[in-house]
């Protein structure tokens, strides 16, 4: 039996044989084991007990079947310089162990700061040293000590992809939301938007918040692994109940927006997978995915959304711009042959001018465009708020394809070669 008793004489714990067996079972030294079994009794890490018996301290490695009555005493923080801190910080980064170890067992306090303001535990965390950051957890490091710019330990791991280190600063109990960085990030918000899909899955399976937002934009996790592509994360936190619709940027821009403003077809086709709302107005202009899409040109997108039913002639709620104009007004040629197989408005127009897609085709001398859009009914006569006509537009652009165009029977425009070119003045 070792009776462990304080230097007072009081008494600490008793350690029957067999559990003495069992906590050196681990291959631990047997102090060692004896002081991590210790911990729970007095509350101090091994690093700063130091075991005694008849006045002598017992070394990590003696044997202590022979001895029965014990003593701890706690030692206070050794008083360290600047290049001691450096050295402890210095280890924790590279995974030096034997040196932390030693270092600890000074006892130095695991919460100094070098230079910089980031600890020992922010080093580890950073890169990526899993059982550098074990020890200095082991030996009460905080667990959310920030530094100058706020950031945390748990931060910076989820920032880099680290995900065993993240784990075990979770399990070491740290703040899974907290609001990091100078703009309020949490660790959920910098790991989707990184990409870093199993951090974001070991977040998700310690509750983190998968809908938290950035203090600054108001940006979510969501909206940001969208705005960079990275579907698998997107999907992971679509699971996770994560709000598909969320609009809380100052702009109102929904993660489907985003997905089409990139033209990342794979975020597009998880999120109508999860039933994100297809033709939502976002932003101040009211502009719908599909607009957003198309104005783009990005056809693979537009082409999901169409054949998820989103509605092909919604228009901007500020002009009036329907997903076809918007694609007229950048020319986006294989745009607008979807557009149009989807039975789009040829002749819409722009509640500010009046423009409408012949008209714009007309003036940037598009001319398969304009033999696209006259194919599907677009009106050649038909004229903007200022009275202008396609033809005019041709005209002053000197744009004589389009006027051959312009000018062509029905026939000429299904077989284009037939169509006679328009002679120059």
């Amino acid at each position: 039996m070792l009776n462990i008793r304080w230097a007072s004489g009081a008494e600490l714990a008793a350690v029957k044989p067999e559990l003495f067996e069992e906590l050196c079972s681990e291959g631990l030294p047997p102090v060692t084991a004896l002081k991590k079994h210790l911990q729970t009794f007095c509350g101090y890490p091994r690093f700063r007990q130091r075991i005694l018996w008849q006045g002598g301290i017992v070394r990590e490695e003696d044997a202590l079947d022979t001895l029965s009555d014990l003593q701890l005493v706690i030692l206070s923080f050794s008083a360290t310089s600047p290049g001691e801190v450096g050295a402890l910080i210095g280890a924790a980064a590279l995974g030096r162990l034997e040196e932390l170890e030693e270092l600890l067992q000074r006892p130095l306090d695991p919460n100094l700061a070098g230079g910089h303001g980031f600890t020992a535990l922010h080093a580890s965390a950073h890169g990526g040293q899993v059982r550098a950051t074990s020890l200095l957890l082991e030996a009460l490091a905080a667990v959310d000590q920030a530094g100058p710019d706020q950031t945390t330990p748990l931060f910076m791991a989820a920032q880099n992809g680290f995900s065993e280190v993240a784990r075990a600063l979770l399990e070491a109990g740290a703040d899974r939301n907290r609001d990091c960085t100078d703009v309020g990030a949490t660790p959920m918000f910098i790991a989707a938007g990184r990409g870093n899909l199993e951090v974001v899955r070991i977040l998700l399976e310690h509750h983190a918040d998968p809908d938290k937002a950035q203090i600054e934009n108001r940006a979510t996790p969501l909206l940001m692994a969208a705005s960079k592509g990275h579907a698998e994360v997107v999907r992971l936190l679509l699971e996770a109940n994560a709000d598909q619709d969320s609009d809380l940027t100052a702009g109102g821009v929904t993660p489907l927006l985003m997905a089409c403003v990139r033209g990342h077809t794979e975020v597009v086709r998880a999120l109508l997978d999860h039933h994100a709302e297809i033709d939502k107005p976002c932003t101040d202009d009211g502009t719908t995915p599909l607009n957003m899409a198309c104005g783009r040109g990005h056809v693979a997108a537009a082409r999901i959304l169409l054949e998820s039913g989103a509605d092909v002639n919604k228009a901007c709620t500020d002009d009036g711009a329907t997903p076809l104009l918007r694609a007229c007004e950048r020319s986006h040629l294989d745009v607008i042959r979807l557009l149009l197989s989807f039975q789009a408005d040829a002749n819409s127009s722009l509640t500010t001018s009046g423009d409408f897609p012949l008209y714009m085709a007309a003036q940037r001398g598009e001319a398969e465009a304009a033999r696209l859009l006259l194919l599907a009914g677009a009106d050649k006569e038909k004229a903007t708020s200022r009275g202008a006509t396609p033809e005019e537009a041709a005209l002053e652009g000197e744009h004589n394809e389009v006027l051959s165009i312009l000018a062509a029977s029905l026939a000429e425009l299904e077989h284009p070669s037939r169509a006679e070119p328009h002679p120059k003045e």
